[in-house]
């Protein structure tokens, strides 16, 4: 007969090295981070939240087509998510631009 292990038992080798692998990779990024000059780390910030800002207004977007074609039910929120959506793009870009870019 086979036996089955539920829950409780050590852990097989791939999960144990893959956790490991992880780990070293996290150091090494972290490393990596802090070896950077101080305005190279602000430049890639900005450049993160501002595609993170373009992502959330995007999902606004596809919220507000849903509502229009009538995938999802509008209770008035198409118009709310797309002003959403333009304040994200606005304000990202605004404030997200850095110093001496026109």
């Amino acid at each position: 007969m086979k036996q089955v292990r539920t829950g409780g038992g050590r852990r097989n080798g791939a999960q144990t090295n893959t956790r490991e692998h992880d780990s070293r990779a996290k150091s090494r990024a972290n490393a990596e981070w802090h070896a950077m000059s101080e305005d190279l780390q602000t430049a890639l910030a900005q450049q993160a939240m501002h595609q993170a800002a373009m992502i959330v207004a995007e999902q606004a977007e596809m919220f507000a087509r849903q509502f229009r074609s009538g995938t999802l039910q509008d209770r008035g929120a198409e118009d709310a998510l797309r002003l959403f959506a333009a304040l994200l793009r606005e304000t990202s870009t605004a404030s997200l631009t850095p110093a001496g870019h026109a």
